[in-house]
């Protein structure tokens, strides 16, 4: 899967697709790592224009699925690749740091 900029749509669609590998720059990666780790609480939107309501309970999301992907488009530093493999399930991924031109 080719996750999409933005953290939440791309765990949500590996855990309620149950992907078993992750696409992406490590700056993506690094926004998935702090929304699972962190356990960033979800924002609901009212009605009423300007007013956001954080629900009770955060989310973490079941990554059981995930094992594999490519981290591509820009240098990755090992404390990046080290959360993959441990807070993202990632234990077989492959960093792309060099390209041929």
């Amino acid at each position: 899967m080719l996750m999409p900029r933005k953290p939440r749509p791309a765990l949500e669609a590996v855990q309620n697709e149950k992907c078993t590998s992750l696409y992406g720059t490590p700056t993506m990666f690094v926004d998935m790592v702090a929304m699972q780790v962190n356990n960033i609480p979800r924002i609901c939107h009212s009605k009423k224009p300007k007013i956001l309501t954080l629900l009770q309970e955060a989310e973490k999301f079941d990554l059981s699925s995930l094992h594999t992907g490519i981290m591509a488009g820009s240098p990755c530093p090992k404390d990046l690749c080290e959360k993959a493999i441990n807070d993202l399930n990632m234990k077989d991924f492959v960093v792309r740091t060099s390209y041929i031109m």
